[in-house]
């Protein structure tokens, strides 16, 4: 199988800022392209059946598409229609019924809004499609296009970020650009942590960074996993608003895309015991479960990728994560139940991407602590930055690279 390209984009908002133009929100940037990336309005509370934060998610597979969007109010008949940008102008609409439930916040206003669901099956491979969607039927959104995986090309090209805010989020042109113009991925992974924080403002917040994302969101599938920054009222908005795989409440999912086999879990799970500790268990057998499996479909998707929150190694100076909360992802729970690294290494987990530390890091194959091999597995490009890979060793290597510190393995960068 070719390579599977994976682009990392370490998204800081570190350097932007916020605009209001005649009225209209723009983030300003240093993109040459687009110095100023327009967010889009939210509807006013005169227009509750307008749709808004309307972005897409692979379902089962990769020719599915959902199409999630919101309404302030329930709506008589939330709708999305679809067509080839091949096909003829005269050729009808493909209606696909969205299934819809409330969504109420749980902070002092108790906010409620309505999420629709549309899903867009066995879509044409490698095909562009229009489409919108409808409160009513009659009166549609503005027409969107996104593009199907090509099936037959072996190449996958991803977006990967973590730990992104509504505030100074000045990334976004470039990636906008990237999205739009250049037309460079398949997918975009958000590896946890959104708008810093999505339940404030009684989930204002939570509806002013879906908007922002609408541009891009609504382009290509987003595809993300919790983390901590989601934990308020039992991570109700990272389970309400987005639109994963499964039946996990978008906690743990796998899905083929291409040569890869993308899984999704919940590290979150080890620390918010406050909710309980069985989910831990359903989470931990699905994943033996779901790697075992995928190891044994290699032939059509080689590449098995993680993406979590917390890492399970890193060596900056927040020594509680990178100590004893990265050996909890590790070891398990209590140092000894559901440890992540054992299934790692046993199913031979080719990547892993983690988001939490707000640095960059990248590592040599490690297990156990350990390094254990001074190469990257073979089919690794070097634009592939935060990494697990295969620890199969001879006895001779093994001995030689166990003299090596734990973080004397880290690679900063």
């Amino acid at each position: 199988s070719r390579l599977a390209l994976l682009l990392l984009c370490c998204i800081s908002g570190a350097l932007g800022r916020d605009l209001t133009i005649g009225g209209r929100a723009y983030i300003q940037s240093t993109s040459r392209w687009l110095p100023l990336y327009p967010v889009p309005r939210l509807p006013s509370v005169k227009e509750p059946s307008e749709p808004r934060n309307i972005h897409l998610s692979f379902g089962d597979t990769e020719r599915d598409i959902v199409v999630t969007w919101s309404t302030v109010s329930k709506v008589s008949l939330p709708l999305a229609r679809f067509r080839a940008c091949s096909a003829p102008p005269h050729q009808p609409w493909q209606l696909a019924t969205a299934r819809s439930t409330k969504f109420v916040d749980g902070g002092p206003l108790k906010s409620a809004q309505w999420i629709h669901r549309a899903k867009l099956l066995n879509l044409s491979s490698g095909e562009r499609y229009n489409y919108s969607v409808s409160s009513d039927g009659s009166v549609w959104y503005p027409v969107m296009e996104f593009r199907v995986p090509n099936v037959s090309q072996a190449q996958r090209s991803f977006a990967v970020f973590g730990d992104f805010g509504l505030a100074n989020a000045q990334s976004l042109p470039r990636l906008l650009d990237d999205v739009t113009r250049q037309r460079m991925y398949d997918a975009i992974v958000h590896v946890g942590d959104f708008a810093y924080d999505m339940p404030d403002e009684n989930g204002a917040v939570g509806d002013r960074f879906m908007q922002m994302l609408q541009p891009i969101a609504s382009r290509v599938p987003y595809m993300t996993c919790v983390g901590n920054h989601e934990e308020k009222y039992n991570f109700s908005h990272y389970r309400n608003r987005f639109s994963m795989p499964g039946s996990s409440e978008n906690f743990f999912y796998s899905v083929n895309i291409g040569p890869v086999h993308l899984v999704s879990i919940s590290n979150e799970f080890y620390f918010f015991t406050n909710y309980g500790t069985a989910q831990l268990g359903r989470q931990y057998r699905w994943l033996d479960a779901d790697l075992r499996e995928a190891n044994l479909n290699r032939t059509a998707a080689p590449w098995i990728v993680l993406i979590g929150h917390r890492p399970l190694y890193c060596s900056n100076n927040d020594s509680r994560d990178c100590d004893w909360g990265a050996r909890t992802l590790r070891s398990g729970f209590n140092g000894h139940r559901w440890g992540l690294e054992p299934l790692i290494h046993k199913y031979g987990v080719d990547l892993a991407f983690w988001g939490h530390e707000h640095s960059y890091e990248r590592t040599w194959p490690v297990h156990n602590g350990y390094l254990c091999s001074f190469i990257w597995h073979e089919r690794v490009a070097l634009n592939l930055l935060q990494l697990h890979a295969k620890c199969q060793l001879a006895s001779s290597e093994a001995a030689q690279l166990k003299s090596i510190k734990p973080l004397q393995q880290l690679t900063s960068g």
